[in-house]
């Protein structure tokens, strides 16, 4: 696999402190070493590799707040606490 980084950056383990690679002077490094290549995925994640197609990330449906109180809904939990603020104000 091929990856492209800044020019002579040199990656280090810092859990055993070794230097790992080095990107040469255009900024490549190329591998084919399968354990190398599951360590920068695993601690590296900012190194994608070129060429490999990047998955789309899917949308997160939102959380929804409700009131214990009524029937109100709302997706922001600031909106559910102002809510909650006004509707003790009532109840005075």
């Amino acid at each position: 696999m091929k990856y492209k980084y800044q020019p002579n950056v040199h990656i280090i383990d810092y859990k055993i402190l070794k230097e790992m690679f080095a990107f040469d002077d255009k900024g490549e490094f190329e591998t084919d070493d399968p354990k190398l290549i599951e360590w920068i995925r695993k601690n590296k994640p900012f190194l994608k590799p070129v060429g490999e197609p990047v998955e789309p990330q899917e949308a997160k449906q939102e959380k929804k707040y409700k009131c214990k109180y009524c029937n109100y809904e709302t997706e922001n939990k600031g909106e559910l606490l102002a809510h909650y603020r006004e509707h003790k104000a009532q109840k005075r």
